[in-house]
């Protein structure tokens, strides 16, 4: 009846640091920030093109790659996005946000198990790196491991208990175990660290729906709505049919 609840952490682009004084490395270093500035201004083709060229100058420039990986995946292409992390992981094996959002990538293709390898992977290098427990949480709500769920937002949030989406990944746990106080004590945290979380919303409407709260259910609906969220429209249904309103 419902979406499935998740919410990926937000993927940030990653600008190189180079400790050469060549011309090269600068050159490179000026498209890998030139392209990241088209990115952020979501001008994604002229973003290739300049780290296309960066890639051209210095095909061993690990950032180069994961930073097209991230465009690729902002336009759909999620395949050739995981070569370029691959390509990335190959110059650079111990970089946490590779394999982060190389899982992401991954989860997003419902290749679960190779995501679960990713980000614990990265927990290898880096074990206190709340995202990673985070997202690897997220991949075990898609296979529905609640358990596993809570164990990993457990460690996030004790890691940094400001990580919104960890509370959004363990809210959505604890509700599809029907602990749905518990669910909404997490959704008011989250909507609390960032309040612009259209999924966490859509989440506390489910659960309030569950609990017969109609009002309130609508209440989030309406501001998922406003954050631009896609209500399921089988939940609308069944909550007008439930609440016998219409909004």
């Amino acid at each position: 009846m419902l979406d499935k609840f998740f919410k990926l952490s937000i993927v940030i682009f990653v600008t190189a640091i180079f400790f050469s004084n060549s011309f090269a490395e600068e050159s490179v270093k000026e498209l890998i920030d030139k392209g990241v500035e088209y990115a952020n201004a979501s001008k994604f083709d002229d973003a290739l093109i300049e780290f296309n060229k960066a890639i051209k100058l210095d095909p061993n420039n690990a950032h180069s790659y994961y930073n097209r990986a991230i465009v690729l995946i902002s336009k759909g292409e999620i395949d050739d996005a995981i070569l370029d992390y691959n390509k990335a992981i190959e110059i650079d094996p111990q970089d946490t946000d590779f394999y982060i959002n190389r899982g992401i990538a991954y989860n997003n293709k419902n290749d679960y198990e190779r995501a679960i390898a990713d980000f614990s992977r990265a927990l290898m290098f880096n074990p206190n790196y709340a995202p990673a427990y985070s997202n690897r949480g997220n991949v075990y709500l898609s296979k529905g491991n609640y358990d596993k769920v809570i164990l990993d937002c457990n460690k996030a949030i004790k890691l940094d208990p400001k990580y919104a989406d960890a509370y959004v990944n363990r809210g959505a746990a604890y509700n599809a175990k029907r602990k749905h106080d518990q669910a909404i004590a997490d959704f008011n945290k989250a909507i609390q660290l960032n309040p612009n979380i259209a999924t966490v919303y859509y989440n506390r409407a489910a659960t309030y729906y569950y609990k017969r709260q109609y009002q309130k259910s609508w209440a989030d609906v309406h501001k998922a709505q406003e954050l631009g969220f896609q209500i399921n429209a089988q939940f609308l249904e069944d909550l007008k049919k439930a609440s016998g309103k219409d909004k």
